[in-house]
């Protein structure tokens, strides 16, 4: 069916590639626009992928990747000529769809662009075990890119989705997150340079991999003691459960001051940045002992429950975990130093009496005094 100035299918049923779908089309005439709904089955877009061109953009990322410093790929990803010359309103869903080998449950989108700006409504998708909502806006009308995004995780396998975009093992879980973000450019350097905004996250089910953090708690109790432990520590992993935390981004250094999570007896508090494009990390790391947990390690006796020891935690994403995160002994030597004048002070009490101030500085005798009562601390 149609007129003088627009040509209109409805209904339209066709089928791509094995693909039945079926929905609505129209055609302005007079401006070009395009209007699409559809909804279909099992999609597989990589048969439509240029291959060679992939190939070929892998390789130019490659060696852009080295010239840029940061790590991060310096072609463009946006097309800003095609995405200007777009003009149209597309509704698409679908019982599934492969994309570069990934699959993608019940995928559905809703956007329409028109004179360089990209409205995307809704995109929405099954993927790593979990559920992703996004919308956003692509402005493309000037010679940089900008871009807004906001999105919606919830229950993704973050391990899988490291593997495969990062090659890195370091965290698994299920990961749930709200985004409002903004960037600017056409290639993922520009992008993560430019990247701004506001994300929360909560995760379930966590683990840390390469490092044991009881046992770097233990070992920075151990290190201020004299007791001798061995520095280079089997490569172990720390559960977690119950993680969440607000993030602030700017031009895409993370920053975060509430980071919580309770691990086996302890309690995390952490703060710190992640610099994306400088590829590093730095946090400081408090872990509250709410009760006794290392009783195959160095037991810990029950004075030292409820104070905050911390891990402090610097260095590169490639950097190994157990090389990444050592204990702040200075703050540890304090904290402790403090728990030994607390026991004196018990001990001048009860069994010495007098001046207590000056029976401390007595009984004490120095550092090796300490040491020898920090001991005391330890079973």
């Amino acid at each position: 069916m149609g007129d003088l100035q627009k040509l209109q299918f409805n209904p339209l049923s066709l089928t791509l590639d094995g693909t039945p779908l079926v929905g609505n089309a129209a055609v302005s005439l007079d401006s070009g626009h395009i209007s699409l709904v559809l909804k279909g089955g099992r999609l597989n877009v990589d048969g439509y992928l240029p291959r060679e061109e992939t190939a070929s953009a892998s390789g130019s990322s490659s060696a852009s990747t080295s010239s840029s410093g940061s790590g991060w790929p310096t072609d463009e990803v946006i097309p800003l000529e095609t995405l200007r010359g777009l003009n149209l309103s597309v509704t698409l869903d679908l019982d599934e769809m492969t994309f570069s080998g990934h699959t993608l449950g019940k995928p559905g989108l809703t956007l329409s662009a028109q004179n360089g700006i990209v409205n995307l409504e809704r995109l929405d998708t099954q993927i790593y075990a979990g559920n992703v909502k996004v919308s956003g806006r692509i402005d493309a009308r000037s010679d940089k890119a900008s871009t807004q995004l906001n999105a919606q995780i919830h229950s993704i396998q973050l391990g899988q989705v490291l593997k495969e975009m990062a090659d890195s093992d370091l965290f698994s879980g299920l990961l749930s997150a709200n985004l409002d973000i903004t960037t600017a450019g056409q290639s993922v350097h520009s992008m993560i340079n430019h990247l701004n905004g506001q994300a929360n996250i909560q995760m379930k089910e966590g683990v840390l991999q390469g490092i044991n953090m009881a046992q770097a708690v233990c070992q920075g109790i151990q290190t201020v003691t004299a007791l001798g432990i061995n520095p280079q520590q089997v490569d172990r992993s720390t559960p977690f459960a119950d993680l969440s935390g607000n993030f602030t981004l700017r031009n895409g250094v993370v920053s975060n001051n509430d980071l919580t999570a309770m691990l086996d007896a302890m309690r995390l508090r952490a703060q710190g940045q992640i610099n994306l494009p400088a590829k590093s990390l730095d946090y400081r790391l408090g872990f509250t002992i709410m009760e006794n947990l290392f009783q195959q390690t160095c037991s810990v006796n029950n004075r030292l429950e409820g104070l905050e020891l911390p891990i402090l935690c610097a260095g590169q994403f490639d950097t190994p975990p157990a090389q990444m995160c050592r204990p702040d002994t200075s703050v540890f030597t304090q904290l402790l130093r403090r728990e030994v004048q607390r026991e004196v002070q018990r001990q001048v009490e009860e069994r010495i009496g007098g001046s207590v101030e000056e029976q401390i500085r007595e009984r004490i005798g120095g550092e090796d005094g300490a040491r020898s009562l920090i001991r005391g601390l330890l079973r």
